[in-house]
């Protein structure tokens, strides 16, 4: 396997060359193995124009413009679902929230929190933030840690509340192992999944249009 960077400023032309080159192998065989576009989610449209903008090219199978989220859905469609029953964000914030309600003595901050309209939604948002980028409630304990060895008065509310989202963090986990998979979790199995998906036997591979990736982008990739 080879990697091929282009760099250049924004316009230099890094996204005209990948569509060229994806068309021109397409061109050269169209019924080889998958050409996949690996861009964000609000891109992949635009990206599908710009493929089909050729009246060379009236149709095409070979050429997959996919996003993490398609890509995934791809992978888990060919190597099968996952075993457990997948959450919803719903039911997810519905375990949160009764989550909350158990700890709420153990709480030293969130619990003002815990009827506070949209708290459930961004309670979940920074869940699964932590997820992205391979944290869990040990690394938060590790904050605290360094905070407190650093005796540091004035980050006193900091320390609370990792305490409590590292509590949160960790009843959620425990209450959902075994039973539940949370859809954040969803590009760490299907980075374990890639080697037996043929999507990508003999494909080849273009990522454009990211600013960045997180900790699970990057081990998909």
């Amino acid at each position: 396997m080879s990697v091929q960077f282009i760099l250049g400023r924004s316009g230099s032309g890094k996204t005209f060359h990948c569509i060229e080159a994806i068309k021109s192998e397409f061109y050269r065989n169209p019924e080889g193995p998958a050409l996949i576009l690996l861009v964000p989610e609000q891109a992949t449209f635009q990206m599908e124009q710009a493929l089909t903008d050729d009246d060379r090219l009236t149709g095409y199978h070979r050429v997959r413009v996919l996003s993490f989220e398609r890509l995934a859905r791809l992978i888990l469609a060919e190597t099968g679902p996952p075993t457990l029953p997948v959450l919803s964000e719903f039911s997810k914030q519905m375990i949160l929230r009764r989550l909350l309600q158990e700890c709420q003595n153990d709480l030293q901050v969130f619990h003002r929190s815990v009827t506070r309209s949209g708290f459930l939604r961004q309670l979940s948002r920074m869940i699964r933030e932590l997820r992205q980028y391979g944290h869990g409630p040990e690394d938060l304990d590790a904050q605290q840690q360094e905070i407190l060895n650093a005796d540091q008065p004035e980050q006193t509310d900091l320390v609370k509340k990792l305490s409590d989202l590292a509590l949160i963090f960790r009843s959620y986990q425990d209450t959902i192992a075994g039973r539940f998979m949370d859809p954040d979790n969803f590009l760490d199995l299907v980075a374990d999944r890639c080697p037996k998906a043929g999507l990508f036997q003999g494909g080849r591979l273009w990522v454009d249009g990211f600013a960045g990736f997180t900790t699970q982008q990057f081990q998909l990739l």
